[in-house]
């Protein structure tokens, strides 16, 4: 389980970009999280995933992993000169899971958003869109209870946007695990998946 509790974050410059942020997210579920830019969504996903401070509230994790979070960035790193097999098994290996297996579910996953194909090619051919999805298959090849996504779709067509989108949802009920998603992208999102707004005085309903 995930929650924050009237989680607050302020700038350097005193400005409030959020406060009384309140969560609970159970293993199963899917949250998307909306807003228009400049609402602090992806300030909230990093301080939700520890990388930064909340002014205030509490974040709490019921886990006793000691790496509970997988990560889609906005950044899109990968290892250029591995194959995209490779690095869509990473986390996976990285967290003990056999080769054999790591490979055979990045395998899966990289067909599930449409670059199955590309599984032999060196990660560096990849297009940005390409890499957008490569990273959305190794947070799905990873067995971490928790995946925090930050605007997996904005490379994407109307198409694998919805493709992604619903791989991400669909993850939370296969893996029993948490999945939040911060979007623009409402139109990409299944209906399954619970969608909130962010604003500064908190989460509401979408």
């Amino acid at each position: 389980m995930l929650t924050a509790s009237g989680v607050g974050y302020r700038l350097p410059t005193g400005r409030v970009l959020f406060e009384d942020v309140t969560l609970q997210l159970v293993p199963g579920e899917a949250v998307a999280v909306e807003g228009p830019s400049g609402t602090g969504k992806s300030t909230l996903l990093a301080v939700i995933g520890g990388v930064l401070p909340a002014t205030h509230g509490q974040i709490g994790i019921d886990t006793d992993r000691p790496a509970p979070f997988a990560w889609v960035l906005q950044t899109l790193n990968s290892l250029g000169a591995r194959t995209v097999l490779a690095n869509a098994a990473l986390l996976a290996r990285l967290d003990g899971m056999p080769s054999k297996q790591a490979s055979e579910r990045a395998r899966a996953n990289l067909d599930l958003v449409g670059i199955g194909d590309l599984a032999e090619a060196k990660a560096r051919q990849l297009s940005g869109g390409e890499l957008q999805r490569l990273a959305v298959a190794r947070a799905l090849t990873s067995t971490r209870p928790i995946l925090l996504v930050d605007e997996p779709t904005n490379q994407l067509d109307r198409h694998n946007a919805r493709r992604v989108m619903q791989a991400l949802v669909d993850s939370a009920a296969i893996q029993h695990r948490c999945v939040l998603i911060v979007t623009h992208d409402h139109d990409a999102l299944p209906d399954t998946a619970t969608v909130l707004r962010l604003a500064e005085d908190g989460l509401h309903a979408s």
